[in-house]
């Protein structure tokens, strides 16, 4: 009787040391990271998320981001960081990989995701001038062909916003005066589109179109009438 009793106590004694242990392991959480892959502009930061389930509850857990191809602007240390794309991976994959620190030994605690990246090719507004092209300064048309010339395969966009009501002969005539300027100032005429409309203010702006970008657009400008 005495050897069954003391048996009890060592099987007793046994599950309880088993079940303390039990609760204070919590069982391995599942880690996700996600980034749903979308374009982005050159430069716009991308957003990552790491979402656990409720086994971390309990535990005093440490969060640590590294990134390939770019760098964290905000959030290390959370769940939720913001990744900038360095200007020498435009294009390429992004990466983030996150790490906690504080899970119980066997856990997996790192996971990953990427986010494919395209982007836009878009146009440089370099200046605009709301002034008669003889009044620019010869310094801010000597800076327009300094960027012409370190950008070979760009195109020089000229858009001129007329005036409403300006007559087709002197738009015509102004727009001669613009290109005769640029020409001047070294810029070759090859390398230079120019379209024009009718707006509520006199604007001329120039702008950097790279290869493979579209040019910008007039919104609020009204076609010039040949009648005119």
């Amino acid at each position: 009787m005495r050897k069954l009793f003391v048996t009890s106590i060592l099987v007793l004694t046994f599950c309880a040391t088993m079940f303390a242990q039990t609760d204070k392991i919590s069982p391995c959480p599942t880690i996700d990271v996600s980034s749903a892959p979308y374009i982005t502009d050159v430069g716009d930061p991308i957003t990552f998320v790491a979402s656990l389930n409720n086994a971390t509850e309990k535990l005093d857990l440490k969060y640590i981001w590294t990134v390939s191809g770019g760098e964290i602007i905000e959030g290390q240390g959370n769940l939720i960081v913001k990744v900038k794309q360095k200007v020498e991976d435009f294009g390429q994959t992004l990466t983030a990989t996150f790490e906690i620190i504080g899970l119980p030994k066997g856990c997996a605690n790192i996971a990953s995701a990427s986010a494919p990246l395209i982007c836009y090719i878009t146009p440089n507004l370099f200046d605009e001038f709301s002034i008669s092209i003889s009044r620019v300064k010869t310094e801010k048309l000597n800076a327009l062909r300094v960027e012409v010339e370190n950008n070979p395969s760009a195109q020089l966009f000229v858009m001129v916003k007329h005036k409403e009501k300006t007559s087709k002969k002197l738009a015509a005539a102004k727009e001669q005066e613009i290109l005769n300027a640029l020409v001047k100032a070294g810029i070759e005429r090859h390398g230079i589109s120019l379209v024009s409309g009718y707006a509520k203010i006199e604007l001329i702006q120039f702008w950097i179109v790279p290869a493979g970008a579209s040019p910008p657009t007039c919104e609020d400008c009204l076609p010039i009438n040949p009648k005119k």
